[in-house]
This record gives C-alpha cells, structure tokens and sequence, in this order.
C-alpha cells in the first residue's frame, strides 16, 4: 500500500497513535498493554511498507514503549527481561534512549538480585557510552560523563553483592 502522506506526517502519526495508546493502557496489565500496542503495530505498519526506516522506527518505539510500560509492573523477570531483549534486538533510537532503557533494566537486575547480569548491562552502557562520546565531542559530551559516572555507580552497587 502505497501512502498518501510524507514520511514527516507518517512519523508525527505513529507518536500521535502511540500518545494515545500510552493514554489509554498506561494504568492496565500486560495483556492490555501488549493488545494495544500490537494493535497499533498492526494497523500502522502497512501505511508504511514503502519506508523500510519508518518500519523499523515503529517496531522500536512499540517495543521501548511496551518495556517502560511494563517494567515496573512486578512482573516476573523473566518477561522483563524478554522485553528488554526485544528492545536491544531492534537497537535503539538514539543514545539518550539506550541510556534510559538500559538504567531501568539494569536498576531491575539489581532488584532481582541478578547482579552479575547488571555489571554485564551497565558495562555494556558504559562502553557505549564512550563510544558515542568518541564520535561527537559536542553537546553531548556533558550528558556522556553523566551516564558513565551512573554506569560506575549502578556497577559498584552490584559488585557489592556478588
């Protein structure tokens, strides 16, 4: 299907469907999270097809949107930990929201007493942090040194469990 819009409205329409589907399930369980932001995906993706990039900016925003809904929900590890596979399977958006979603699956480890899987995850940040620090020494670089110094603290913490 061949798309009316500009790639721009496409993009402004998914965080509009998106805007709403956080309104509508952000107080629900998983079922419901997980119907509606399929529902979204669903409905959204084939207007798409001809925008490979948009394809995939839907699938991740989807899967980041359905772990931050859904990590602080008690849910079993195991399902958060799955969430957040399917986020790193897709990559991030940007730094700021690998940093974001990272921290929070991180912080999660640390409560479930995997803390050698945490240091694994907050070393992981680290090195991309400074990756991304190495690329563009700009704006960025003062955000960088905050969330490596967080990544220092979120290690040091688990290191002293194990």
């Amino acid at each position: 299907m061949v798309s009316s819009f500009s790639k721009e409205e496409l993009s402004r329409g998914l965080c509009n469907l998106l805007t709403e589907a956080y309104l509508k399930v952000k107080d629900l369980g998983y079922d419901e999270i997980v119907t509606e932001f399929d529902k979204v995906e669903r409905t959204h993706t084939p207007h798409i097809q001809e925008y490979q990039d948009l394809v995939l900016e839907t699938k991740r925003r989807i899967a980041e949107m359905k772990f931050l809904l859904l990590s602080d929900k008690g849910l079993p590890f195991e399902v958060i930990q799955g969430l957040h596979k399917d986020v790193r399977d897709l990559g991030y958006l940007s730094i700021d929201s690998e940093d974001t979603l990272e921290t929070i699956f991180c912080r999660h480890c640390l409560n479930h007493q995997k803390y050698a899987l945490a240091i694994e995850v907050a070393t992981a940040l680290k090195k991309s942090v400074l990756s991304e620090l190495d690329s563009s020494r700009d704006s960025k670089e003062a955000y960088a040194y905050k969330a490596i110094a967080r990544c220092d603290r979120l290690i040091s913490l688990a290191k002293e469990y194990l």
